[in-house]
């Protein structure tokens, strides 16, 4: 059959998608690329997700770039870390085992029922994930030919006033005696986690900010990546231990997972670097330069007329023995 595969058909994976905004579901056509990727490397995941390359693997990024610019800003066990990240050794450590009769429980439970109610909002951000190439989709039954998978059940939180958010809940056991994808991993083995207290940590600077700055306002300031612990890859050899199944359809996806434990560190390391970054580009004389080259973005950034007419608006603050101000005239 590999030799009435026409090759072409295959690399069409590598190119970008043209039709990427308009892709409402997965096609079958993708799939069966997939598919025959997946017999062209002999069942071998690690090897299909090596070949794939571009978006599916980060390789339009340069590492050897990447560094040199951050190098100036970073420590050298910071620097470390990002390499690791860039390099796609993620997680630091992975390590487990399960038995076939375990395996088989996991893929006969499937998911919770909040996927199995709302089966049409999984396909809709499943359809998101392969778009943006984040996932290889794969018929299911191929499962029982692929080595070394894992499933995870996925679940949908559902809030009133939020998006709904689909999770890979990577703690679940199917059983007392059946190991969970978080089983394999150790958060001693990543670094320090700063994220939840984050917000702590702002609204103390806020505090200091105004002690420093009494009668003026605080323009705060927000921003997101857009599926951030997906651009961490996994490395190729750990991927197929994170696969799930949703209705007819078997996922490999390419980075972390939003429910996985050691996602949030390993996103941590590109957070903490963009934090110090940030902060020496605000030292730096180049930074004219860099406000320059943006202008055409930081120009749309609009205030209403009347931001800093706040004269008796501002609750005022008082210093302590702790919080004592912030001088750092409003750098990162």
């Amino acid at each position: 059959m590999l030799r009435k595969i026409k090759l072409d058909y295959i690399y069409d994976l590598f190119a970008d998608n043209k039709d990427y905004a308009t892709q409402i579901f997965i096609p079958l056509k993708r799939r069966l690329q997939y598919l025959f990727l997946a017999m062209l490397h002999r069942m071998h995941i690690p090897s299909m997700i090596r070949s794939l390359k571009g978006n599916h693997t980060a390789m339009y990024r340069d590492p050897k770039a990447i560094l040199d610019e951050c190098r100036p800003a970073l420590p050298p066990d910071l620097l470390q870390e990002l390499s690791n990240v860039l390099h796609n050794l993620n997680p630091a450590r992975f390590q487990g085992e399960t038995t076939a009769a375990q395996r088989e429980a996991s893929r006969a439970y499937g998911n919770h029922t909040s996927i199995s109610n709302n089966i049409e909002k999984a396909e809709q951000t499943m359809n998101k994930e392969e778009r943006n190439k984040f996932v290889m989709a794969l018929p299911c039954w191929l499962a029982r030919f692929l080595p070394h998978l894992h499933f995870t059940p996925q679940g949908l939180i559902m809030k009133p006033g939020k998006k709904d958010r689909q999770i890979f809940d990577g703690a679940y056991r199917i059983s007392p005696d059946s190991p969970c994808v978080n089983d394999f991993t150790n958060k001693l083995d990543e670094g320090e986690l700063l994220y939840g207290s984050a917000f702590t940590r702002h609204l103390i600077r806020i505090y200091n900010l105004r002690i420093s700055y009494p009668n003026q306002e605080l323009l705060l300031f927000d921003d997101d990546a857009s599926g951030a612990y997906k651009h961490v890859k996994y490395h190729p050899d750990v991927a197929g231990a994170c696969s799930f199944m949703i209705k007819n359809i078997l996922y490999v996806p390419l980075g972390c997972q939003f429910g996985q434990t050691v996602s949030g560190y390993r996103w941590e390391i590109i957070a903490k670097c963009r934090m110090l970054l940030a902060e020496y580009y605000q030292s730096q004389p180049c930074i004219n330069d860099l406000v320059s080259k943006h202008a055409h973005i930081i120009d749309k950034i609009k205030f209403p007329p009347d931001v800093f007419e706040c004269e008796g608006k501002i609750t005022p603050a008082t210093p302590d023995t702790i919080n004592t101000g912030d001088f750092s005239d409003g750098m990162r």
